[in-house]
């Protein structure tokens, strides 16, 4: 089931549009009509999958919107719906999927719905959607050095800041790939950031020194060298453990 959230200040306009949309059962959609609204439902925790954005919008324009708001975006497919051709070119200074002319046709429609879950499968494949505070953050495995458990929370820390969530550590290592390692009981590791292997941590390319626990040191010690065999020309130490 995918989320579908149109931001239209025409009523008839956004109306028919959830009525097409409502024909395919794995959308859930729903339906506002103002930037305001719009933040509203954001900062409720009702993270659209795909938003179809209008672009003349009031106070601030779609566009304007996507902007100011990229970072909470990051997991959600940006379609534009407008009745105004020249804005073609200036949706391109924004992430989006797809610019789309009123009255939009069907078909254009549901190629467009087709590519967007087609993103969206990709990247759950790639990435973790978490759930931060009031807001909804995508964050790319790739991008994730390690995670850490204090308490009743996780932080996860990223080559762009860290970023924490209610929950356990359990939970969160079901979700991410292969890449990454539980080298302590509060620390989870992707292996694609580790330099070096000391006797009772690992030294991130960062600096950053990730503790392992004596029951996984051996489990730790094969772990590495499995990863350096696995990136070949990438520069790493081996310190006796």
């Amino acid at each position: 089931m995918w989320k579908a959230l149109i931001c239209d200040d025409d009523p008839a306009h956004g109306e028919g549009l959830r009525d097409l949309l409502a024909r395919d059962a794995q959308l859930r959609v729903s339906c506002v009509g103002s930037v305001e609204a719009l933040e509203q439902e954001m900062a409720s925790g009702r993270q659209p999958d795909l938003l179809f954005l209008d672009i003349r919008l009031g106070r601030e324009d779609g566009i304007q919107f996507v902007q100011r708001m990229s970072g909470q975006l990051s997991g959600t497919q940006v379609i534009y719906v407008t009745g105004y051709v020249e804005y073609c070119t200036k949706v391109y200074d924004t992430e989006h999927l797809s610019f789309l002319l009123k009255p939009v046709s069907s078909k254009e429609l549901w190629h467009t719905v087709d590519r967007a879950k087609e993103r969206l499968v990709r990247q759950r494949s790639q990435g973790l959607a978490l759930q931060c505070r009031s807001a909804v953050q995508f964050l790319l495995f790739s991008q994730i050095r390690y995670l850490e458990s204090r308490g009743r929370r996780v932080r996860l820390v990223t080559e762009h800041g860290v970023y924490e969530s209610y929950g356990k550590l359990s939970d969160l290592r079901a979700q991410m790939d292969g890449r990454f390692f539980q080298c302590h009981k509060s620390f989870l590791v992707n292996t694609d950031y580790i330099r070096q292997l000391g006797h009772t941590h690992f030294i991130l390319f960062s600096g950053e020194q990730i503790p392992i626990s004596s029951r996984r040191r051996a489990e730790a010690k094969q772990c590495f060298l499995h990863t350096l065999k696995a990136a070949a020309g990438m520069t790493a130490e081996y310190r006796g453990a």
